[in-house]
């Protein structure tokens, strides 16, 4: 039998789902891979720097500690004024600080400044904290970004190898027929030859 429409419909309809599946094989993989090399080399950098990096970028810094002296002259100057406030109730005369005004002053300034300076070590600390959960999560990232981004290309190697041997088993299939009819054809003509020769001898 020979090679029938249906069979080379089939077998042309395999090779072009073939060279598809190919060519997005081809592009999934190209992107996976971009997105893999971008990823990797942030985290590579992360990494790099080792668990005792900082975690918060300058500006985030001058920020807080900003801030925080901010706060700690704001309390100063309340507090300051309050004492003299007190003082002045007190009998003390105006424009005039007794020792003891002066003193509670000094004290109050002092544990505003160990406040303040208990506040900038807390954020030292934390800006250090997070460096050392960047790079935990860094390293964590780096054990699992092969099979997060590469996973799925390698799910669509196996469907391009399905569809190459899906093609394969069809041409097989296809050769086969054609063989067969070749044969037949061939053993008719053979026949043939003889009877005429047989006829003519």
């Amino acid at each position: 039998m020979c090679q029938t429409g249906g069979e080379k419909s089939a077998l042309t309809a395999d090779q072009a789902f073939g060279t598809e599946m190919r060519a997005n094989y081809a592009t999934d993989f190209g992107e996976a891979q971009g997105i893999f090399n971008n990823v990797n080399s942030s985290l590579e950098g992360i990494v790099a720097a080792g668990p005792n990096q900082q975690g918060e970028s300058g500006t985030e810094l001058a920020a807080q500690n900003s801030q925080a002296i901010e706060n700690a002259a704001a309390a100063n100057k309340n507090i300051n004024a309050s004492i003299r406030e007190k003082a002045g109730m007190s009998g003390a005369t105006p424009g005039v600080e007794s020792g003891a005004t002066e003193g509670a002053i000094a004290n109050s300034e002092a544990k505003i400044e160990n406040n303040l300076s208990n506040e900038e070590a807390g954020i030292t600390e934390h800006n250090y904290d997070v460096g050392r959960s960047n790079f935990e999560n860094a390293v964590g990232g780096e054990e699992k970004l092969s099979a997060s981004t590469m996973d799925p290309t390698n799910q669509a190697a196996g469907e391009v190898t399905s569809a190459n041997q899906t093609t394969g088993k069809q041409a097989t299939e296809n050769a086969a027929s054609s063989n067969s009819w070749e044969g037949l054809v061939g053993g008719i003509a053979n026949a043939a030859t003889g009877a005429l020769i047989k006829k003519f001898a």
